[in-house]
């Protein structure tokens, strides 16, 4: 699914881009609610997995992601999904 590269460092690359996204939104610097929180954060792991994965798998995700923004816009849960807790709810 990946293009060649060392293991590590892809590793270290899509932690980092988690980590980092999610330590940004929970010390409050981006500002935005949950619901746009998760949307940005999927879009941007999508937009880094074009970087490094095959195209295959890349146009698949897109998909993916492009269905699953749609059903949040639209406020629909999938099946079995439950309601996460918002960040002000965990501190």
């Amino acid at each position: 699914m990946l293009k060649r590269g060392p293991p590590e460092t892809v590793a270290r690359t899509i932690w980092a881009h988690a980590h980092g996204l999610v330590s940004i939104y929970y010390r409050g610097l981006f500002r935005i609610e949950e619901e746009e929180f998760r949307h940005l954060f999927l879009e941007s792991g999508w937009r880094l997995m074009e970087g490094l994965a095959e195209a295959e798998f890349a146009d698949s995700m897109g998909e993916t992601v492009r269905a699953s923004l749609e059903t949040v816009g639209r406020g629909e849960r999938r099946e079995g999904e439950a309601e996460q807790p918002t960040a002000d709810s965990t501190r």
